[in-house]
């Protein structure tokens, strides 16, 4: 049974909830179970998407980075693909995943969190965003996405997830009615509860760190594996809150964004409103006197008033609670100060006193690492510590959750910390049956679901439990950078533009209401197949708005024609090949004053650089004489990292989609074939599939591939050294010498 079905089976069986209070206090033990190994080679080919977010390049890639191995180690690596800039873009994009910030729609801020202002990623910035109050400022425009980076730099995730809390309110949904307003604060709510704490309100009346209702004595029946502390106790006063209601003065909008009103009792407002302000609709004097850009960021993360002057929640009967009972001028601010002295509390370690109680900045701050940890072994592995009830189901998910946070926190919340430990875990690099490894060589940790029928000794996971499809991001990520086409943008103009679309079909995350998915689905596959799968080439030259403009009538709204028009003086400046649109033709509603879209804080769209890798090879194959076999080689190692072909079973099948033989020369005509075999490879297991175990293929460069731009021996080395070691390695005959 599905762990989602099983949870509602068990929900719906259960007793009234009442507390357990006698439940034993569990112990942590260490797995024995250790599977085999699988080699250098191996290990690369799984910490390049881990770290990178995407595929190996080429068997060379993974070639220079077993050097590396051999000369620093495994841990060694690890850290020096952390300094490349595939690290920043990589983890700069989960990070707003993981925070959920929306790409599309009315919560979307592309101005602060799309784009960057800093020249340079330094660490300054995010150190003095966690180091001094909102109101000194840093001295330099900058934005969240900037914050974002040098807090990466920094290694120390604790300036994001504090400044997150503040910025995220500076784009929302809020309406200029009151009862909607509050309704949409009530939202907010709620997606705090589980970006933040990793918890539903309306679960944890029946699973909470106190007790549950899948809990039992004997530990063989035990289905709850708490951390042990009331958590959840110490923030909202109760381990079974579920009312909302005490939370919703903190996510307030009006008040503590300057500029904000809405209309109440039939009045509306006349200043600002929804927080536009200009000429016509002006701030009040004294809240003009107030406000301030937090730490000097740039006005498209917002004005805010300061924590001291905001003004009183106007909500009657709201009883604002959060760790203790808080006044009416409570706020966003509130939070934000106690997650940042829980940060600084909990780099001495967790206290949890005799009967489990825990300071309520501590367990807020403990919370919020558990979930970013817990967050980080599921992108090394594909599945979390916690199940469907945001709780682990057995000891050992409960001991290394425990055992990882605790490391996360005593490093000063690095992420390259994590991740070493994360990819120096036996687990992360065992090897399959038929190389040697053991099949029932894994605790329950991944899947913890195992029947329940046989004896709990023999309740085994296996390294087919790591296997999982690559995230959507990465998937993208991987296609578009192998095939050298311009990246799917991360924040979308348009809901129903082919950008969307691709990335919904699959599986991105664009909003909380549109959260994607990590599965394959029979729709999700033919999603993948009918833009990236059938490789066409994807580099264009026309504006990037012109597949939105020319969606067929009923698939675009005046009311997007309307938002593009508005802001014509900044098209061209954003996306230089708007400048050959025909706007007169597109703009002939009278769109009086509707809102527009403000392209200049849009990140600006990738332009095609050349053919595209398909078009390259063909052409530089016909260049050299190659044959087809060597062509589709030097395809499948760029794709997939493994330059073979086996005569028996890939040979025949790949003659029959060239229709040629691969003996034959390339020539132009070859093209369309060869897109073929691409889209073959890209929606193929070794494309899509990460944790896969794998065969060496030794140190020895390939032969017989066709010698594409950048991608000689030594190419490939030289480029790996400018992006890992700032050029301060040497390469020779594709061997590379790190510093030591």
């Amino acid at each position: 049974m599905r762990p989602a079905a099983l949870a509602l089976v068990i929900a719906l069986a259960a007793p009234a909830c009442q507390q357990t209070a006698d439940e034993p206090t569990p112990v942590f033990t260490e797995s024995p179970l250790q599977p085999q190994d699988a080699g250098d080679e191996s290990f690369v080919k799984r910490a390049i998407p881990l770290m990178w977010g995407r595929n190996p390049s080429s068997a060379r890639e993974i070639q220079v980075l077993v050097q590396v191995i051999d000369q620093l180690g495994r841990e060694g690596l690890i850290r020096a693909m952390a300094t490349a800039p595939d690290y920043l873009e990589w983890w700069g994009l989960w990070v707003r995943d993981s925070l959920t910030a929306s790409r599309i729609g009315f919560y979307a801020n592309p101005g602060c969190y799309g784009r960057g202002l800093q020249p340079e990623d330094l660490p300054d910035l995010a150190k003095h965003v966690r180091d001094e109050s909102p109101e000194s400022e840093y001295g330099a425009d900058f934005t969240f996405y900037d914050l974002i980076r040098s807090a990466l730099v920094l290694d120390d995730l604790t300036p994001i997830w504090t400044t997150n809390l503040v910025a995220e309110l500076s784009r929302a949904l809020d309406d200029q009615n009151y009862l909607a307003a509050y309704g949409q604060r009530r939202n907010r709510v709620q997606t705090f509860m589980r970006t933040y704490l990793n918890r539903r309100l309306m679960c944890m009346p029946c699973h909470n760190s106190e007790w549950a209702v899948t809990d039992a004595k004997d530990p063989e029946l035990d289905r709850h594996w708490p951390v042990p502390g009331l958590f959840e106790k110490a923030l909202l006063g109760r381990s079974d809150a579920d009312d909302q209601e005490p939370m919703t003065t903190f996510f307030r909008r009006r008040g503590v964004v300057a500029g904000y009103y809405y209309a109440k009792e039939g009045v509306q407002d006349t200043l600002c409103p929804m927080g536009m302000c200009d000429d016509d609709h002006p701030l009040l004097p004294e809240d003009e006197a107030d406000k301030i850009l937090p730490w000097g960021w740039h006005e498209g993360c917002e004005h805010f008033f300061p924590a001291d002057k905001v003004r009183p929640d106007d909500t009657p009967d709201c009883e604002p609670f959060w760790i203790v009972d808080r006044d009416k001028s409570a706020s966003i601010w509130t939070l934000h100060e106690s997650l940042r002295t829980g940060f600084e509390m909990l780099r001495d370690g967790l206290v949890v006193d005799d009967d489990l109680s825990v300071h309520g900045d501590l367990s807020f701050a403990w919370m919020v690492s558990a979930n970013i940890v817990d967050q980080v072994w599921e992108s090394a592995f594909g599945s979390r510590l916690n199940i469907i009830n945001y709780f682990p189901r057995n000891q050992a998910q409960r001991d290394q959750l425990k055992t990882l946070t605790d490391g996360f926190v005593a490093s000063g919340y690095s992420l390259i910390d994590l991740l070493v430990t994360i990819t120096g875990h036996p687990l992360f690099n065992g090897a399959s049956p038929n190389h040697g490894g053991d099949p029932h060589a894994y605790p329950a940790i991944f899947d913890p679901f195992v029947d329940d029928s046989i004896p709990v000794a023999q309740r085994r996971n296996h390294v087919g439990h790591t296997l999982h499809r690559a995230p959507a991001r990465d998937m993208l990520r991987s296609a578009y950078q192998a095939l050298w086409w311009p990246q799917t943008p991360e924040f979308l103009i348009y809901f129903m533009s082919p950008a969307a679309r691709l990335q919904r079909g699959i599986g991105v995350f664009h909003k909380t209401a549109d959260p994607g998915f990590d599965g394959v689905s029979f729709q999700s596959a033919l999603g993948w197949e009918a833009t990236v799968g059938m490789c066409r080439d994807q580099n264009i030259e026309q504006c990037y708005l012109q597949p939105i403009i020319d969606l067929p009538e009923g698939q675009i709204s005046g009311t997007t024609i309307c938002e593009i028009c508005g802001n014509l003086e900044h098209i061209t400046a954003w996306d230089p090949r708007c400048e050959f649109v025909d706007w007169d033709a597109v703009c002939t509603l009278d769109c009086g004053a509707a809102e527009k879209v403000f392209l200049q804080w849009f990140p600006k769209p990738e332009q095609p650089d050349g053919p595209d890798f398909i078009s390259t090879l063909v052409q530089t194959a016909a260049e050299q004489g190659a044959t087809l076999r060597q062509a589709v080689r030097t395809l499948k190692d760029r794709l997939t990292a493994q330059p073979t072909l086996n005569a028996t079973d890939e040979e025949p099948l790949l003659e029959a989609l060239l229709e040629a033989k691969l003996d034959s020369t390339v020539s132009a005509a070859s093209e369309a074939g060869m897109r073929a075999v691409c889209g073959a490879l890209v929606a193929s297991p070794d494309f899509l599939v990460r944790g896969l175990p794998s065969t060496d293929l030794g140190t020895a460069a390939p032969e017989g591939l066709v010698t594409m731009p950048g991608q000689t021996e030594n190419t490939v080395c030289e480029q790996l050294n400018s992006a890992v070691f700032a050029g301060k390695a040497t390469c020779a005959s594709g061997a590379i010498t790190v510093p030591q």
